[in-house]
């Protein structure tokens, strides 16, 4: 595979953006969002994916099945070759990656590096694979090299310095980019509504695993179920524990409807009363907060789960409960029901790509990037699509 170098007319303020892929989680779904923040502040960004055959938004240096020497080989021929200023990293495994082949790289012509955490690494651990707590127990030898780790939230952040031994200058927090709503009308009115049934419709929004704690979700719809308070269940999401839910939920005889995965769930009409639950264990940040709350819904989750407390406006967007049994959840969901969001709220506003470019433009001087003589045309690309 052959990569052309073009020529461009301003060196500095040049940066990669390294992910997995382009789809999949979350946090790749960043990796698009941070480079249109960057790129919107002048710089000259490429997105370059790890484990993607081809990518039509990036440059693609492995594939899912490839080998982790193959992406290192590939990585650091693309860094001598290129030499970018910075490198911003979305995931651990990509972190690791970056930071093993910038080690591998005379100091004198190492780029700068930014690698980011979204989700909490300790209890994580304790549900992912042996490979998983590998690459944790690498972290922890690598990532005090970086110059900068994002966290997505105060209790990423917060375990950051004390599993890493990262001292707080080399962390700052970036919240999650929310993707914009779709500028449709909100799901719930600020004036109420007449003849609308004031039962709740109770929602579940991700991914049906024990992270999530779905039967605990279950659980809070029967005590509202039992308690004549509630309309119907609205689930969004697949996983391997959905057919246990449904099958739960048609035993107790709750009226539900199961829409599968839905990438703009919050535009699916759910009744007037709607409320998300938010029943995880443990979360890095929990988007689904804001995307609920941007729409009108106000949302529901327990402090416990830690890196939700970033996402909820307290007794404005929704309730943070302090247990995780179904009668405290089924309260918090009762409160919350009664809630008129304002979709105005500045609280939305450190959630979008404008208050991240300003994030990035804050690490980037405190790194001392030459950002005096960014790209004239931030549509440049300076790396060329393979050939």
């Amino acid at each position: 595979m052959c990569h052309k170098r073009m020529e461009v007319a301003n060196p500095s303020g040049r940066i990669l953006v390294l992910a997995p892929g382009s789809s999949g989680g979350g946090a790749e779904a960043l990796a698009p969002l941070w480079s249109s923040a960057l790129t919107q502040a002048g710089y000259q960004v490429e997105t370059v994916f790890t484990h993607e055959a081809s990518s039509a938004v990036g440059l693609s240096i492995g594939t899912k099945g490839g080998s982790h020497l193959g992406r290192v080989r590939a990585l650091r021929s693309l860094l001598i070759r290129e030499k970018p200023d910075v490198i911003v990293s979305l995931l651990t495994y990509t972190n690791i990656l970056m930071l093993l082949v910038a080690l591998t790289i005379d100091r004198s012509r190492r780029p700068r590096t930014v690698i980011s955490e979204h989700n909490l690494l300790t209890p994580l651990s304790r549900r992912r694979s042996a490979l998983f707590r590998a690459q944790v127990l690498l972290a922890k030898r690598l990532y005090r090299t970086a110059d900068i780790l994002i966290a997505v939230s105060s209790a990423v952040a917060g375990e950051a310095g004390a599993l890493f031994g990262l001292p707080p200058n080399k962390v700052v927090i970036v919240p999650n980019v929310v993707q914009p709503d779709s500028g449709g009308e909100a799901q719930r009115s600020s004036e109420p509504v007449l003849d609308e049934d004031p039962r709740i419709s109770l929602i579940f929004s991700g991914r049906f695993v024990p992270q999530k704690s779905p039967d605990l979700f279950v659980e809070v719809a029967t005590h509202l179920s039992r308690r004549g308070l509630l309309s119907q269940v609205e689930l969004f999401g697949t996983g391997p524990l959905l057919a246990e839910v449904t099958d739960s939920l048609a035993e107790l005889r709750i009226d539900y409807r199961s829409h599968g995965w839905v990438d703009a769930w919050w535009d699916v009409e759910v009744g007037h009363s709607a409320v998300l639950a938010l029943t995880s264990e443990f979360e890095g940040f929990g988007n689904v907060l804001i995307e609920a709350g941007r729409r009108g819904i106000p949302v529901v989750a327990c402090r416990q789960a830690m890196g939700v407390s970033d996402a909820i406006a307290h007794g404005i967007t929704g309730f943070l409960v302090n247990g995780r049994t179904p009668e405290e959840f089924a309260e918090g969901v009762i409160a919350a029901s009664r809630l008129s969001i304002n979709r105005e709220s500045r609280f939305f506003e450190q959630f979008t790509v404008d208050a991240v470019r300003r994030s990035f433009e804050s690490i980037l001087r405190s790194m001392e990037v030459d950002s005096s003589r960014r790209a004239g045309s931030s549509s440049h690309q300076f790396f060329a699509n393979p050939s």
